[in-house]
């Protein structure tokens, strides 16, 4: 999907390409929350709206989990 692809583009490329293995093993040491929220937004090109409604929390509360899973995941893709 286009969108889920553009909306990815907070990680740079540097950060993703030729790292999969890096960036699943990312991943999967994050709260599950936010695991939650990045395959939500960024692989099923979900809005935040959507999510709000999926996971009955407030828009500016996903956004929150959002920006704290795109941090662990640059710090846990930094640390291994």
């Amino acid at each position: 999907d286009g969108n889920a692809r553009e909306r990815f583009s907070e990680l740079s490329r540097e950060e993703t390409e030729g790292s999969n293995d890096l960036f699943e093993y990312a991943l999967q040491n994050i709260k599950e929350k936010e695991r939650e929220v990045i395959i939500g937004i960024f692989y099923e090109g979900r809005t935040l709206r959507e999510m709000s409604e999926i996971m009955n929390l407030s828009q500016t509360r996903i956004n929150q989990i959002r920006n704290n899973a795109v941090q662990h995941i640059r710090k846990n893709m930094a640390y291994r």
